[in-house]
């Protein structure tokens, strides 16, 4: 599958796919090069991007994404799974924030609603 097609499958622009492929975001089983040396992509790098593409959007900065790709040689896979756990504490906590601000929001608008005073 050519470069485009990934690009429009996944909603992914093609110079983050060159991106990523450069921090080596993308395992080496999913692309190879053809007789005119442009990128070949395995059908199987669909959903994988989209995972990848979900989790920077959530924040996940380029090394942890590098920590979590089943290629990366910087950690064991048990290091790998330590770090997965932290993340999802993180984004707990991250959750449990966001509520505490909607909360605050909503009782905020709540009082304004009542005293006809501005937030």
């Amino acid at each position: 599958m050519k470069t485009k097609t990934v690009s429009e499958l996944t909603k992914i622009p093609i110079s983050t796919l060159r991106f990523y492929e450069r921090q080596q975001l993308i395992p080496k089983r999913y692309i190879s090069r053809d007789n005119n040396n442009y990128r070949v992509y395995a059908e199987e790098v669909v959903p994988y991007l989209k995972r990848l593409s979900m989790l920077a959007s959530t924040g996940f900065t380029i090394s942890d994404l590098q920590n979590l790709t089943s290629d990366a040689q910087n950690l064991t896979k048990e290091e790998r799974i330590t770090f997965t756990e932290e993340k999802i504490q993180e984004i707990t906590a991250m959750q449990n924030d966001l509520e505490s601000a909607k909360e605050l929001l909503s009782k905020m608008v709540a009082e304004s609603k009542k005293n006809d005073c501005v937030l």
